[in-house]
């Protein structure tokens, strides 16, 4: 059936919601239907592949509802569901992306966190504040697939994705459910292997994890690169030397976010996460310093600073790419040795350096990478 809807799970009055589709245009929005009256939302993200609202109005009418997607200049067909109230889901799958062996990417409200000095883990006040929570999944979900950046998007990429939330309220402040951690001066650190357990005990898995933290004093971002489980992977070449891209993680890729986000955290964050610490680990290109990895896909060290930039960067499957001698016309520092792939558009800065802006971009050697690192997960 041409333009064929379909809801993706139960609609609940204030909690998340999404519906799948074909062909939906950027502008489409949500109409429930019932009893002669006509509400409309708005998604928060829009994909020709599905539509996202990060809470549903208090004022639906419960009861059987027919849903439609509309546009000005476009329709799909109708479909029933009930909209119920009472308390929003647990776990909520926001798109449900290829049938099997899925490819997932969670957000995880986090129950508490361990303070920098030792001591009992604190509860983390997003747990106070569901609304909160789901606004800023709304906003990562905007910087994951509704900016210039389109490592997840080219070609639909993230129709074979799946997105899915753990909001649980009534957990414990205690270690088995601190997913993350003060690291000083302001930063917020997910504690990398518990949040893999966590998922479990909530019938989940990941490849990517999103811990939120309302956090009164840490606001930075950070994240852990994945480590992939040995085995199923498929082979590249860099610079002569045969790696791999695993299709399974072993520790999935863990980023702690909070509420205050910038214009691109979750994607930047997302860069390191979905790299992987043997294979090829993205780096941040905002500082000299080395990560102590086995192996760094985008940043090389001269052997001193006065030395001047190579022109050629690396050469990945065999195709050559140069460096950035300007460093996104930021210009390297005088003292620093360390130095970076060429952009993909001058005119856009670096995505892993002091990105300024929703246009930011990977540069073209990071993002050929992690397409084919993502295209070896997604299609495994």
């Amino acid at each position: 059936m041409p333009n064929s809807i379909s809801p993706i799970g139960q609609p609940i009055r204030g909690d998340f919601f999404g519906v799948s589709g074909t062909r939906i245009p950027d502008d489409a929005d949500i109409v429930f239907s019932a009893g002669g009256t006509t509400i409309t939302v708005r998604p928060a993200v829009r994909r020709p592949h599905f539509v996202f609202a990060d809470a549903l109005p208090n004022n639906l009418r419960l009861g059987l509802n027919s849903i439609q997607l509309r546009s000005a200049s476009w329709r799909s067909n109708t479909v029933n569901t009930v909209v119920l109230a009472g308390a929003a889901k647990i776990r909520r799958a926001l798109y449900t992306g290829r049938p099997e062996r899925t490819y997932t990417i969670a957000f995880i409200a986090n129950p508490a966190y361990a303070p920098a000095g030792g001591g009992a883990p604190i509860a983390d006040p997003i747990m106070a504040n569901r609304a909160l929570y789901q606004a800023t999944v709304a906003q990562c979900m905007q910087q994951l697939l509704a900016v210039t950046e389109d490592v997840l998007t080219r070609g639909d990429l993230d129709s074979k994705i799946r997105f899915v939330s753990v909001f649980h309220d009534n957990m414990p402040a205690d270690p088995a459910n601190t997913l993350a951690e003060e690291l000083a001066p302001n930063i917020i650190m997910p504690v990398r292997n518990a949040i893999q357990p966590f998922l479990k005990r909530h019938d989940e898995t990941a490849d990517v994890a999103f811990v939120i933290s309302d956090h009164p004093t840490h606001t930075r971002a950070s994240a852990y690169a994945t480590t992939d489980r040995s085995g199923s992977s498929i082979s590249y070449t860099f610079d002569g030397d045969r790696r791999v891209h695993g299709k399974y993680a072993r520790i999935p890729g863990t980023a702690a976010l909070h509420i205050a986000l910038n214009q691109l955290t979750t994607l930047h964050e997302f860069g390191h996460a979905a790299s992987d610490y043997s294979n090829g680990h993205i780096t941040d290109l905002y500082d000299d310093a080395g990560t102590g990895t086995t192996f760094t896909i985008n940043k090389k060290f001269k052997a001193a600073a006065g030395d001047a930039v190579p022109d050629e960067f690396a050469t990945y499957q065999r195709n050559s790419y140069l460096s950035d001698p300007s460093r996104d016309g930021l210009n390297y520092p005088a003292d620093w040795t360390s130095y970076h792939p060429a952009l993909i558009d001058a005119a856009r800065p670096n995505l892993m350096d002091a990105y300024n802006s929703q246009r930011c971009r990977l540069d073209r050697l990071t993002y050929a990478w992690l397409r084919d690192r993502l295209s070896a997960k997604v299609n495994r």
